[in-house]
């Protein structure tokens, strides 16, 4: 093909054409049923893949039947063969049964049961997903309260879940019992802090707590306005807010 053919943009005649020569470009009607029965084929195609992407999730069994199938070889790399396949997965089911009807009836228990199965472990592959999602949303919001980068962020991760592809971080050494020293230590710093962000919270709530308690205040006349008259507490200086208290202290010392 020329360099120029390969540089030209195509039109949409261009496509149509390229897939059906014999179709007359200059026949509006011909082209656009064409161009109809080929959105249809294509939506009873796309259809067709989402129900059988449906059955593959419902049931394992027909998924590894239609895998064989098409592969032609087994999970041992043998040629596929399906008696061998339906021996292997309902062998009890046959030989325990006392006539073909039995036998039936149980491998459709047995089927019920593998779909059922499926459908438990796509559900909470859903879940988890959402979970996931929902976690990394509330990890952001934890990053922008705390103020902290995007550096600070990737080491806890890697601390937490290890580099890629290695079962090295710290939830992988829970689960072996091998949380050492290290992890220990940042834990204990964790907790701490928490404990303390804990009491500053307790004690600001009492702080507020104490002063929209006494929400009313008097002027005093008797003390001079160099000494911050005007902020006394009716109830007297030992009710006093604590800040006004210290500038009271301010207002002495370098007065």
């Amino acid at each position: 093909m020329p360099k120029d053919d390969k540089n030209k943009k195509r039109s949409w005649r261009d496509v149509v054409s390229g897939r059906n020569p014999e179709l007359n470009m200059d026949d509006e009607d011909a082209v656009a049923s064409y161009m109809e029965e080929t959105f249809n084929n294509y939506d009873r195609m796309e259809g067709d893949q989402r129900q059988l992407n449906d059955l593959l999730t419902r049931d394992p069994q027909a998924a590894g039947i239609l895998t064989g199938l098409s592969s032609g070889m087994d999970d041992d790399n043998q040629p596929f063969s399906l008696t061998a396949y339906l021996l292997d997965n309902y062998y009890d089911e046959i030989v325990n049964s006392e006539s073909k009807e039995e036998a039936i009836e149980k491998a459709r228990k047995k089927e019920a049961q593998h779909i059922k199965e499926a459908a438990e472990a796509e559900k909470r592959k859903k879940q988890s997903a959402n979970n996931l999602a929902a976690s990394d949303e509330a990890l952001t919001a934890a990053m922008n309260e705390a103020n902290a980068d995007e550096a600070t962020v990737s080491a806890m991760l890697a601390w937490l879940y290890g580099e890629a592809g290695k079962d090295d971080g710290f939830i992988y050494r829970i689960v072996r019992n091998e949380v050492g020293k290290d992890d220990w230590t940042r834990l204990l710093y964790a907790f701490r802090r928490e404990a303390d962000l804990d009491v500053a919270r307790r004690e600001g709530a009492r702080e507020s707590r104490t002063r929209s308690g006494n929400p009313q205040r008097t002027l005093r006349k008797d003390v001079p306005s160099d000494l911050g008259g005007g902020g006394s507490v009716v109830n007297g200086p030992e009710d006093e807010d604590p800040t006004v208290a210290r500038y009271r202290g301010m207002k002495r010392r370098y007065s």
